[in-house]
This record gives structure tokens, sequence and C-alpha cells, in this order.
């Protein structure tokens, strides 16, 4: 997810998708595209919306500098984004290097043994688990390293720990809201009334709970229909929700998050502002910590040895 003000900035939520290479899909989508417009040039439809078939991956692209970014950005990413729950179809250890050549049928024996050692078969229950948290990291939170150095460290990073805080919890407190609209009739007119049902203390609203919340049947705390089915959490604190919405809407409205409303929130430090890299961690007390995800597991990613 990346909200942005004219284009100028970005903030942005778990970033995820399965790394690839190659032109294949782009040079697709180019051909199908070209012919049902009926577009015999390069002029009126490019590969891509910046005009180029992307020439390597994400990683390679933001090390070398081949965009056209400069911030401010704010990263962010879940604790626990994939890795709580073992992956389907993996029973045995064998299966992680068979599933690794499934996702990556181009990568070496070589690379998958050095994986093999970044996440050892010791620190897991199961081999479900630890390929969980291979493709977590891989789908995921390697994406977040990258950026950050791209941008110079200058960015403002987030781990959230709330809940299971499983991929999407964030969503239930960034779309949080206390309000919500009730449609009336009569036989004149129908209106439309939007009214305050809950205050901004700290009070913690369950999803579907629709005591003193105000929220029909079937609704999702904190955000529009459905948005607080997206993440692992069942429960909204309307406290840590306005501070996060007050974070978010600071960098909205300024480029900075800690420029509107500093009396109501801890200052976010910027990543370059301690030696080894910091974080906030959005958790009950929200707090400053060294960034979790500059590791090696993070910087092997980076790499894109798996092609």
């Amino acid at each position: 997810m990346g909200v942005s003000a004219g284009g100028s900035q970005a903030y942005v939520v778990s970033p995820g998708y399965v790394p690839g290479a190659g032109h294949h899909h782009g040079e697709q989508f180019w051909q199908n595209v070209s012919s049902a417009v009926g577009c015999d040039g390069t002029v009126c439809m490019q590969p891509r919306v910046d005009g180029f078939i992307i020439p390597d991956t994400y990683e390679a692209n933001v090390y070398q500098g081949h965009f056209n970014f400069s911030g401010p950005c704010v990263i962010s990413h879940e604790q626990h984004e994939a890795n709580s729950q073992a992956y389907s179809g993996i029973d045995t250890q064998e299966d992680v290097s068979t599933y690794l050549r499934i996702f990556f049928p181009a990568i070496t024996d070589d690379v998958i043994e050095e994986l093999l050692e970044l996440y050892p078969e010791n620190d897991y229950e199961s081999a479900g688990l630890r390929f969980a948290d291979m493709k977590q990291s891989f789908d995921l939170t390697g994406k977040n390293l990258a950026l950050t150095h791209a941008l110079n460290n200058q960015t403002w990073n987030a781990e959230v720990a709330l809940g299971s805080a499983t991929h999407g919890t964030d969503q239930s407190y960034y779309w949080y809201s206390t309000y919500t609209l009730s449609t009336s009739s009569s036989s004149s007119s129908d209106s439309t009334t939007a009214i305050s049902t809950a205050s901004s203390g700290a009070s913690t609203a369950s999803v579907g709970d629709t005591g003193g919340m105000g929220m029909t049947d079937g609704s999702s705390t904190g955000g529009p229909g459905g948005a607080g089915s997206m993440g692992g959490s069942s429960s909204v604190n309307a406290t840590i929700a306005v501070m996060m919405q007050k974070f978010l809407l600071s960098f909205v409205l300024t480029g900075n998050p800690n420029s509107m409303w500093a009396d109501d929130k801890i200052y976010w430090p910027q990543y370059n502002e301690s030696s080894t890299g910091t974080q906030i961690v959005f958790n009950d007390t929200f707090t400053a910590s060294d960034d979790d995800l500059a590791s090696a597991k993070s910087l092997f990613w980076n790499k894109a040895l798996w092609y």
C-alpha cells in the first residue's frame, strides 16, 4: 500500500510480490494491450507505466539507482507477515528444497545450501514453518531494506507488533473510525447521517462487536466493510489507532510523520539516526528499536541469487 500527495512521497505498508526475472510477462502485456487498442507503434502505449520493460529485479534496480524517486518515504512491515503458520504441502525438510526450486526454477544447489544455513532447521518446529519464514522474507520483508538503502537510509521505518501481527493487521488501525453511516428513511425523503459513536480514548473494540460502537452487523471495526478481516487481529485499541493515524496524516500533509501532533505521540526517528538502523515498533507502548530486517537474510534476498 502506498499513500502519496502529488506523487512525491510514499507511505509503504508491507510491500509484497513474488520475485522473478526476465521480460516474458512484460512482453506479453505489451503485445496483448497494443493489439487490443490497435496500436502499431510504440507511441500510444508503453510496456510499463513509466515507459520501460523493467530490465532487472526490483532489488537490483533500486540498489543501482534505476528509479525516479527520492522520498520522503515511510516503510513498514508486520512482525509475522506470513511466518506464524506452516506453509501447506511442506512436511519434510527435503520439501523445503523442493519448494525453493518450484518458486525459483533457475536456483542452483549452492544457493539453496546458503539458504538452508541462513534458516537453520533447529530454529523451527516444523519444515512448514521454516519455509514460511523464507517465503515471508522473499515475498515481503526483504523489500524494505533494499528501499531503505536505496534512499540513503533517510526513511522512517516501522515494525507492527500488534496482536498476531500478521499481514494486514495494521489496516484495522490505520482505517479505524469512531463513525458509522446511518441511513434513515421517511415518506418524504431519505437522509444519511454520520454518527459519532465512540471516543478516541483507550477503549478496545472487537471486530464485529456492535456494543457501544454503532457498527452494523457484519461490519469490521475501524474501517470500510471488511477491512478488519485483512489482518490477524480481532480487536483494535482506539488510542493506538489514533496515534498511528496521526503519524500517517502528518506524513501525508507535511512529508514528515513527526511534524503534526508532536505532543500526542513519540518521536519517530529516521533510519540513519543510529549506526545500526532505527525503526519504531507499533505495540502497546510504541518504542524505538534497532531494525529487525537489517540481517543476513534480507541481504541474501536483495542479491537476487535465484537466477
